[in-house]
């Protein structure tokens, strides 16, 4: 939120991010203009980081090829070539 968007809206009484840090927000400038800055570094975290698992399940297993071309008619099981998280070690 720059110096410019922060002028341009003259009703601009807080500015609040959602998420972590505030790099992307001019804070001299809000400052200057007396509007407060905020944010809510743990609002969040815990849907973000079971996100992030599934999205790595997802590549893991490839999800996303595999729905490709199972909505493009192509089914070819011997081919599948998605790895598993757990590797069996027989003695």
């Amino acid at each position: 939120m720059t110096e410019e968007v922060q002028d341009a809206a003259k009703n601009l009484k807080v500015i609040c991010k959602h998420g972590v840090g505030i790099d992307n927000i001019d804070v001299e400038a809000a400052t200057k203009r007396g509007i407060p800055v905020m944010f809510t570094p743990l609002a969040n975290y815990e849907s973000v980081a079971e996100h992030t698992l599934a999205l790595m399940l997802s590549l893991i297993r490839r999800i996303p090829i595999r729905d490709k071309k199972i909505r493009d008619g192509i089914f070819d099981k011997k081919n599948y070539d998605g790895l598993e998280l757990l590797i069996k070690h027989w003695d």
